[in-house]
Formats: structure tokens, C-alpha cells, sequence
């Protein structure tokens, strides 16, 4: 259930994007910011909030719809590759962490 947590601003903003993208995207906003607050540690929520503020920044100032284009695919594709390089980096620092940190001494020496 956790995982489906990261997806919620998205399907927010999906859903709502049915009235008018600008009404989903400031319910992805809020609902982004929602979990923001309560688990702080939430990439994808970051990152969604993240991927808000560039697309309403680029509204505002009449931005290329590629560089929309390229925002949201950014949204998506950066936290997905650090979501599946993450387990590998914290495994190796445990491992590396959990190292003796004095050399062993061999007898007669």
C-alpha cells in the first residue's frame, strides 16, 4: 500500500484533469504537499510537487509544450531511477559499514 501512496498525486491529477488540466494539477499539488507532510521521506511526492511547480512556472511564462512535455517525463523517469538504484547503494553502505574496522592480527606477528 505504501507504493500506491507515490502514485496518488498522479492519479489526482488525472482524475481531476478531466475538468481542466489546471484544477488536477493543483489537486496533485495539494495532495503532493499532504504527503509531503506526513511522510517526509516520499521521493515520488517530491517529486510530483516538484514537476507542479516547473509545469505552472512554464504556464505562466508560456512555455514550448516539449519543454512541458520534457518536465513530465523528467517527473517520472528520475525518481523511478533512483527508486531502482537505491536499495543497491544502501546495501553496499550497510556492508560497508558493517566491515571490521580493525585489521585481524595473525599470530607471530
Amino acid at each position: 500500500m505504501q507504493y500506491l501512496r507515490g502514485f496518488l498525486p498522479w492519479l489526482a491529477f488525472g482524475f481531476v484533469s478531466s475538468v481542466g488540466w489546471q484544477w488536477g494539477a493543483l489537486a496533485g499539488l495539494v495532495l503532493a504537499a499532504a504527503l509531503l507532510l506526513t511522510d517526509r521521506t516520499a521521493g515520488w511526492a517530491l517529486s510530483f510537487t516538484l514537476t507542479a511547480l516547473a509545469q505552472a512556472a512554464l504556464s505562466f511564462h508560456g512555455g514550448h509544450p516539449g519543454l512541458s512535455i520534457a518536465v513530465q517525463v523528467a517527473g517520472f523517469v528520475l525518481p523511478a531511477r533512483f527508486t531502482a538504484a537505491y536499495p543497491e547503494r544502501a546495501r553496499a553502505r550497510y556492508l560497508r559499514d558493517a566491515a571490521p574496522q580493525h585489521p585481524v592480527r595473525t599470530q607471530g606477528a
